[in-house]
């Protein structure tokens, strides 16, 4: 089993998935801080990239698990990679207290048997903070992929097999999926 961990230290609020190896930020993945300033109080967000290459031979599928954010997910007939790229945002009412925050939110990809598995990981209770990660996946246009998502859209593209995406909030997008597709929304 091979995995990574992209964030701070070891996240308490959530179970542990071991095994740090390849991946990791690029070289350039500093933390950046801008402020927003709208009607209501203001705040200041911390964001930072993050990116990891796995190769896919031999995977079936990849699992992804995420809160809140933006997912996309693209297929590609040559690829023989699994590539995760995206950015992990943290808005607070003080800059210090967003990049704080930021540190306890992780991206973890894992390799478990033939199933590469992409998963967030944040506190249970964010404190009145806005927590969000995208994700801009380009993986091989054969491996299954089984999405479960909380808040924020989702699109599948030109992919050649089973799909399966769960989401609470938001909208599910597909364009050529020429297999099986299957999509939820649920209501708590």
């Amino acid at each position: 089993m091979l995995g990574s961990s992209l964030g701070g230290e070891e996240n308490e609020d959530r179970p542990h998935v071991p095994d740090r190896a390849r991946g990791g930020p690029p070289p350039e993945a500093a933390a950046r801080s801008t402020s927003t300033e709208s009607a209501a109080p203001s705040t200041s967000e911390a964001a930072e990239p993050f990116s990891f290459q796995l190769d896919a031979i031999g995977q079936r599928a990849l699992r992804l698990e995420n809160v809140n954010g933006i997912v996309r997910i693209d297929g590609r007939a040559d690829a023989t990679a699994v590539l995760v790229e995206g950015e992990r945002r943290v808005a607070s009412s003080s800059r210090s207290d967003a990049e704080d925050f930021l540190q306890r939110v992780t991206v973890e990809v894992t390799e478990v048997g033939d199933e590469i598995i992409v998963r967030t990981r944040q506190p249970a209770a964010s404190g009145g903070r806005e927590v969000a990660v995208d994700y801009d996946l380009t993986v091989p246009g054969g491996l299954a992929i089984d999405a479960a998502h909380v808040n924020g859209p989702v699109s599948v593209l030109d992919l050649e097999s089973d799909v399966t995406v769960t989401l609470v909030n938001g909208s599910i997008v597909g364009c050529s999926i020429l297999d099986r597709a299957a999509s939820s929304t649920s209501t708590s």
